[in-house]
């Protein structure tokens, strides 16, 4: 049984494949199975994983019909037997070291999970990083509320700059929304952050994530949209304080704040928010203007 399984979800990337699985190749720790799920692609992704399938047993390539990114990662960890899990997304690449040191890092404190370092990079020129939009991979002292206000405002941590041991998270709780098409992480994160698990860092920039032209995270609408629907259920699925309840209503009020109010689509996120939070969801716009120029809000 290996101890990493490393979970690479495709959907027509092969002209990016081959360079994800070359960084696992590379890898110093070696004792690994890399499962590339392939989400009903329709480009060379197929002859690119089933190549390197070829070349070495450790890797294993599935197919499924186009079922969305969540349930790729899902049938990854269905078909994974190793302790510690890694994501590594089709376009992006892993430093050689990423697996040695977070590996002896979770063994080492005995933590749930470990964060690495990354940078960003065009999509041609892996390590040559680009400065755009600069987050921090740390976590603040009240780490749930870090995690849910300040995600994709000064917070993000790409999902490959994660290792878990699944040991310490429980099985049911370790699976994605197939109701998110974007977003699927941030649901995921909030929902083994709100369990407290303990958490190490290295500073080491260890991973790249690559920045495409025309990817999903281009189309604005929609991944706002996914975002307040991945709020939407984690809120129907943990107890919420009072002071949490209001933090998670103002996160979803600014990311609202950007979509046309008029618009059908704020209607239908809107509907089930109202069931949690009542109908005062939507707060005043020059309110919320104003909140979000002047207040730098800072966890306790």
């Amino acid at each position: 049984m290996p101890a990493v399984s490393i979970i690479i979800p495709c959907y027509n990337y092969g002209h990016f494949l081959g360079e994800a699985l070359d960084s696992v190749l590379n890898q110093t720790f070696q004792d690994w199975e890399a499962i590339i799920v392939d989400d009903g692609s329709t480009d060379n992704s197929k002859e690119v994983a089933v190549a390197y399938e070829n070349k070495d047993s450790r890797f294993r390539y599935i197919f499924q019909s186009n079922s969305g990114t969540s349930a790729a990662k899902n049938n990854g960890l269905k078909n994974a037997s190793g302790r510690f899990i890694q994501f590594l997304d089709a376009d992006d690449y892993l430093f050689p070291r990423k697996l040695a040191v977070q590996v002896e890092s979770l063994n080492q404190t005995g933590a749930a999970l470990s964060v690495c370092d990354y940078h960003k990079s065009g999509p041609d020129d892996l390590l040559t990083p680009i400065q755009e939009n600069f987050h921090r991979i740390r976590l603040g002292e009240n780490k749930k509320l870090d995690l849910l206000f300040n995600w994709e405002r000064n917070l993000s941590i790409p999902i490959h700059c994660f290792l878990f041991d699944r040991a310490q998270i429980p099985a049911e709780l370790f699976l994605f929304s197939p109701e998110l098409k974007n977003h699927e992480d941030i649901h995921l994160w909030l929902r083994i952050f709100w369990r407290s698990p303990e958490i190490c860092y290295t500073q080491e920039v260890l991973a790249v994530y690559r920045k495409t032209p025309g990817g999903l995270t281009k189309n604005i609408r929609e991944m706002r949209a996914g975002y307040v629907k991945a709020l939407s259920l984690f809120s129907a699925e943990v107890t919420l304080s009072e002071p949490e309840k209001e933090i998670l209503q103002r996160k979803i009020n600014l990311i609202l704040f950007w979509l046309p109010s008029n618009s059908e689509l704020v209607a239908r996120l809107v509907r089930p928010l109202k069931k949690v939070f009542g109908k005062n969801i939507l707060n005043d716009l020059f309110y919320l203007q104003k909140w979000a120029r002047e207040i730098n809000f800072r966890v306790p």
